[in-house]
């Protein structure tokens, strides 16, 4: 782990089978084609209309509540439309029959001089009741009908024929709605202003998605009483995280046509005849928000991009867990084609369809099928805001892959929400990142189990000039998925480079799917011999020609193997490649000399030929002993003189050579290959034995490696072992590979055993794992055992686990079983399984399955239950047992 996050507490009490509460999560979600009632258009006359908050600027056609005629002839009509609960703001239009109107401070309506006047009461407790009822209403509305907590209008009409020809007419009521409680302006809450909970004439009107969200999950309260939402107590909300989505929201962005708008607003009615998730998921809406019930905790999430929490790599990873690791959506979920619809004040608040974001280019991806989805915003009442959600769901929605990673304890600290950056050497990617859906915590060893989706800074990104459509107007758009983020396409070939003179170098020759993202610079490869594990790098610069060609470090008769990763301005989240074999050793170097050589024919010189000096010299080394200088007299003279050297010269020239020659063994080194190769049929042996020694150090190595090739179809069969000592400990391992393929068709068997000492530990593991991989699937078994002994404990452990299916599909299925025992701490067995059958032999019953990421218990007695809060799935009814407390909502 790079970084720590500090500050961070373990959220959710710990529930059976050692497991922190398992994150539930409320977003956006598609709807069925029905009408969206973010406005009431209709005139309600119910006697029992469910109460209505008005959130941010809205519309109504209210509930008739009361009428009156007065005047001579009853020329007069009294009307009174209630539009919402609770003290709201202002009015700030009128349509009459469809048509905008002008309403003024004295109640006058413009267009309808001396025949309408419409007044507004905003709802405030101590507000007074309305003068003309009062005067009118012949005792029926009374000083003491004030309307406290009641926000209304009061219409009066003068009959006119002319301007009433089709008698009452329908009005609809645009006005700013609640005034709420925004715990940023609370200085006793982390805020900075007047604001006080439960105190409403602190309260202003806001828009803002995250303030009405907050104030829904609080509760509506109106002199003391909860008329509508939640009751969620303040403790359960993470202010922190609401202050940050709240401040996103606020935001400005810039508009294609010029000017900007608030990034995200509400806009709405919310009726308590409707269920709570409903409306919280209508908010969520708004800006393409998330919402996470951390066990108790709620969080919520604006659309944003976050920066990481924490950057993590493999070594974060339980090293014998399995991963997880789903590449694209299954089927029923793949979605391409994104349709929505909000409701538009221009057109007197009527529900309108937003542009389709439509890309050829990933229904290509996705078979040429148009996977439609349909999002409806009833709180929309912006088409740009409305778009800039609807392709942030549309880039989520692209963005296919899903990790399930056990993680070391040190990432306890994880929430469902937060962004993480992983490098993984493993899955070949680079500072990618990864949105956490949830994060459950083991409660006796702390490790935890994180589920990541794939994200990135892109999803929320929105340039007006590309990304606006301009309504009516048909704009095909890019892929929804992410940018280019790894190398398509990689291949690598030997290359042979042939010089002036007929020198020839090797050389290696890579190519690609070409690349034409202006924001890669270049492509960054790594290459190394098939078998090592230290690469050498160099760097393409030409990511369009798709191909590039080298010779440094490329030697003559080995196999080689690379890898690629772009480089890009500005840096983000990349992937390396997969390693890449070259399908043969690469060619020999011949140099000038050598390639002279090879054009001259044997015999075909004659030494009479060479010039004076190169004749000399010949002449030496075929010459007989008696020429003077000539190699046949050197050796004359050297054996004359061996002759004559004394016993004790002898002895200490002969103990020199020998002290020569112990320290030239100190490092030795062999490597041995025998191959033949007939058209498409090869095979080879390759022995390399290496031995080291020092004053502190010694170790020896054995490598055995068998190939056989015939038409591709291949088998091998690889050994090391490996013994080395040391003043400080002992070592030796031994690992054993069989491999067979035929074409996509693979089959591996490994096996590894370790073991290890030192002064005070002893460690000794054995590991064995299978693989089977044809088109039907893959199938994987896994065996180990290891057993430790050192000062801080003794400890075993047995790990066995399968899996089977095609991985990244709803097909690929995993179980397993761990089993520890510490000395004085104690042992558990972890079972990773869909479904626990525990029978006799003959009856078999399923007591345990997992649903969705949650243990479901499907068959039990129990005797004894203890729990804290037990909770409906519409959350309309919750018992806390520990306070005591059961909770119905409406």
């Amino acid at each position: 782990m790079v970084t720590s996050l500090a500050g961070r507490a373990i959220a959710g009490a710990a529930l059976s089978f050692g497991l922190s509460f398992i994150a539930r999560k409320l977003a956006p979600k598609p709807k069925t084609a029905t009408a969206i009632t973010g406005a009431h258009l209709s005139l309600r006359a119910e006697t029992n209309v469910p109460r209505q908050i008005a959130f941010g600027e809205t519309a109504t056609a209210g509930s008739l509540v009361y009428w009156n005629l007065y005047g001579g002839d009853n020329e007069y009509l009294q009307m009174v439309f209630a539009l919402a609960e609770g003290e709201c703001d202002s009015l700030t239009g009128a349509f009459v029959n469809g048509e905008p109107v002008t309403v003024q401070g004295d109640t006058t309506v413009d267009e309808y001089p001396d025949v309408m006047w419409i007044e507004f009461h905003n709802g405030a407790w101590d507000q007074a009741a309305d003068s003309e009822l009062v005067a009118h209403g012949g005792g029926r509305w009374t000083a003491n009908d004030r309307g406290r907590g009641v926000c209304y209008v009061r219409v009066t009409m003068k009959y006119d024929e002319a301007k009433f020809p089709g008698g009452r007419p329908k009005f609809l009521f645009q006005f700013k709605g609640a005034k709420l409680y925004d715990w940023r302006k609370d200085d006793t809450n982390g805020g900075s202003g007047s604001h006080r909970h439960g105190d409403a004439s602190t309260y202003e009107w806001s828009a803002n998605p995250v303030v009405a969200w907050y104030n829904w999950r609080r509760g509506i309260w109106l002199n003391g009483q909860r008329i509508a939402g939640m009751n969620t107590p303040g403790v359960a909300i993470d202010h922190d995280a609401a202050t940050a989505a709240a401040n996103i929201c606020d935001e400005s962005v810039a508009l294609k046509v010029g000017g900007s708008e608030t990034r995200y607003v509400i806009s709405g009615l919310l009726d308590t005849s409707t269920n709570h998730r409903s409306h919280i998921e209508n908010i969520l809406g708004c800006m393409a928000g998330e919402e996470y019930d951390l066990g108790g905790t709620f969080r919520i999430m604006a659309g944003a991009a976050q920066s990481p929490v924490l950057s993590i790599t493999d070594d974060d990873l339980l090293a014998d867990a399995p991963v997880k690791w789903r590449l694209n959506h299954s089927a029923d979920k793949l979605t391409n084609a994104f349709f929505g619809a909000y409701v538009e004040p221009a057109k007197q608040w009527n529900e309108e369809p937003l542009d389709p974001r439509l890309s050829s280019a990933d229904e290509t991806a996705d078979g040429g099928d148009r996977l439609e989805a349909r999002y409806d915003f009833p709180f929309i009442s912006s088409n740009t805001q409305g778009q800039r959600v609807l392709e942030a769901l549309r880039r989520q929605a692209r963005r296919q892959q899903s990790i399930t990673a056990p993680v070391k304890p040190g990432l306890s600290v994880l929430e469902a929400g937060d962004w993480i950056s992983w490098t993984s050497e493993r899955y070949g990617f680079t500072a990618k990142l990864w949105a956490v859906e949830s994060a459950p915590v083991s409660a006796e060893d702390h490790t935890g189990t994180l589920t990541l989706r794939e994200i990135d800074a892109d999803v929320y990104a929105w340039v007006p000039a590309t990304d606006e459509i301009t309504p009516g107007v048909t704009q095909p758009l890019p892929s929804g998925g992410p940018s280019l983020a790894t190398v398509s396409g990689l291949a690598v070939a030997n290359a042979t480079v042939t010089a002036t003179g007929g020198a020839q170098r090797p050389g290696l020759r890579a190519t690609w799917t070409p690349i034409t993202d202006p924001t890669v610079d270049a492509i960054k490869i790594q290459y190394r011999k098939v078998g090592d594990t230290d690469a050498l790098s160099i760097t393409a610069p030409a990511p369009s020609d798709g191909a590039f060609l080298w010779l440094d470090g490329v030697q003559g008769g080995l196999e080689y193997e690379i890898r690629a990763i772009p480089m890009t301005t500005p840096q983000r989240a990349l992937s390396w490649t997969a390693w890449v074999q070259v399908p043969d050793t690469a060619a020999d170097h011949v140099v000038d000399v050598a390639a002279l050589a090879q054009d001259i024919p044997p015999d075909s010189i004659d030494k009479d030929d060479f010039v004076p000096t190169l004749r000399s010299e010949v002449n030496l080394i075929t010459a007989e002993a008696d020429v003077d200088g000539s190699i046949a007299q050197a050796r004359r003279i050297g054996a004359t003189a061996r002759e004559d050297l004394d016993s004790d010269n002898m002895w200490a020239d002969i103990a020199g050579v020998l002290e020569q020659f112990i320290e030239d063994q100190k490092n030795i080194s062999e490597a041995r290959r025998i191959s033949v190769r007939v058209a498409e049929t090869a095979a080879a042996v390759t022995q390399e034995q290496i031995a080291r020694a020092d004053g502190d150090t010694a170790l020896a190595a054995l490598i055995d490696t068998l190939t056989a090739v015939v038409n591709g179809n291949t088998a091998s069969i690889s050994s090391e072992a490996v013994a080395r000592a040391s003043a400080d400990g002992a070592l030796s391992a031994l690992i054993d590979t069989l491999t067979a393929a035929v074409n996509n068709n693979t089959a591996a068997v490994n096996s590894e055993a370790v073991t290890r000492a030192s002064a005070d530990t002893a460690l000794a593991a054995s590991v064995t794992s299978v693989e089977a991989k044809a088109d039907q699937g893959t199938a994987n078994g896994y065996f180990k055992i290891e057993a430790v002994s050192a000062p801080a404990g003794v400890a075993a452990r047995l790990a066995m686990f399968a899996n089977a299916g095609t991985p990244g599909t709803p097909s690929w299925e995993e179980a397993g079983i761990y089993i520890d025992v510490v000395s004085g701490v104690g042992s558990q067995i972890f079972l990773k399984a869909d479904k626990v059958s525990i029978g006799d032999g003959t009856d078999n019953i399923v007591p345990f399955e997992v649903v969705d990421g949650v243990v479901v218990m499907k068959a039990a007695a129990v005797d004894v239950i203890e729990a804290g809060i037990i909770r409906s799935a519409d959350q309309k009814m919750v018992i806390n047992l520990t306070a005591g407390s059961i909770q119905i909502d409406d």
